[in-house]
């Protein structure tokens, strides 16, 4: 994934899912069962990052959606033109 700008990076969960969240191999958030959970890190524009999530939902229509906001910027889905599939090390082009 690279970020946009430079700009804290908000992941939020609701629900009776499980979700891992990590950014460069450090959890970002994580929440096993019901409730909310919030995690932010700081990005750097221009910058690759390594994301990797790992979702559970063992009731009802599994849905994920991967959204981020920041500042003052409206929750939307991460555009595909910012999402890379893994070719090497984070923050490599």
């Amino acid at each position: 994934m690279r970020s946009h700008a430079t700009t804290p990076f908000e992941a939020l969960k609701a629900g009776e899912e499980s979700i891992s969240v990590w950014i460069d191999g450090e959890l970002l958030m994580q929440n096993t069962g019901d409730g909310r959970v919030r995690g932010t890190r700081r990005l750097t524009g221009a910058r690759r990052y390594s994301i990797r999530i790992v979702y559970q939902n063992n009731a009802g229509r599994p849905e994920l959606k991967f959204l981020w906001w920041a500042g003052n910027l409206d929750k939307a889905r991460v555009p595909a033109d910012l999402l890379y599939e893994k070719t090497g090390a984070a923050g490599e082009e």
